[in-house]
């Protein structure tokens, strides 16, 4: 929560004022092993992403909650890391949205949507090997009512791990 509270008035600057920002922490969060600056690098990523899949006035949502990632959501995502406790960290829009040829090359290094001079097409490739260098993961999916949502997937912490969070 700290973490992204602290990080609410620099990304509504960046995605504009025609874009409302919604906030919904989480009140009992877990700890987190994660470095903070590497949270705030990949939400501000996320967020420029969302921003420019809005065409005018939109919307985009962060939230964050306390998951178990169990066998059956494994199934569906095979390239997920490993079952068990994670924070999810989510970033929703109400863009245009992502088709099925679009949501399978996201990760791939030098791949975009956007044109020529508007993005390099790294930003989702660093943003998941970061997190995947820590226990964590990035996944992609479609939006209810459209758009697009990203779930970061950040690793508990133990005992003696230099974490933040709430115990």
């Amino acid at each position: 929560n700290q973490t992204v509270e602290g990080m609410l008035k620099m990304l509504q600057r960046l995605i504009g004022e025609d874009i409302h920002l919604d906030w919904q922490p989480c009140m009992n969060s877990w700890p987190v092993k994660v470095d903070p600056s590497q949270v705030d690098q990949i939400l501000a990523n996320l967020c420029v992403n969302a921003r420019d899949a809005i065409t005018g006035v939109g919307k985009i949502s962060i939230e964050l909650g306390n998951i178990h990632i169990d066998e059956a959501f494994c199934a569906g995502h095979p390239y997920l890391i490993t079952t068990g406790d994670y924070i999810l960290l989510a970033v929703s829009d109400n863009g245009h949205g992502m088709n099925r040829e679009v949501q399978n090359r996201l990760f791939e290094p030098f791949f975009t949507t956007k044109q020529p001079g508007e993005g390099l097409g790294l930003g989702l490739t660093i943003s998941r090997d970061i997190l995947r260098d820590f226990g964590g993961d990035l996944l992609a999916e479609p939006a209810p009512g459209g758009g697009a949502r990203f779930i970061v997937l950040l690793p508990l912490s133990t005992v003696t791990d230099n974490a933040i969070g709430s115990p």
